[in-house]
């Protein structure tokens, strides 16, 4: 059965966040020198660690929200 109202709305939410959160944890993970330029930023070790650290839990956040939102239980989507 199809989820309507606040529910499917949940999810379309919760896997597009989640998409965007993996996308950008690629570009900080795997290409920090692009998201430097991008930001207007020298690309210092520092950048590099923040960058790494800030990547890494943008990738577990994302995963979460695409896999809380292609569940069928809603109640998990509302608690993520």
């Amino acid at each position: 059965m199809e989820k309507q109202g606040p529910d499917r709305f949940l999810r379309i939410v919760l896997i597009a966040n989640g998409i965007g959160d993996i996308a950008l944890a690629v570009l900080m993970l795997f290409l920090p020198g692009l998201l430097a330029r991008i930001l207007g930023l020298g690309l210092t070790d520092d950048l590099r660690y923040v960058a790494g650290g800030w990547g890494t839990a943008a990738a577990a956040f994302g995963t979460l929200r695409v896999c809380a939102g292609t569940i069928s239980r809603s109640e998990i989507g509302w608690f993520v």
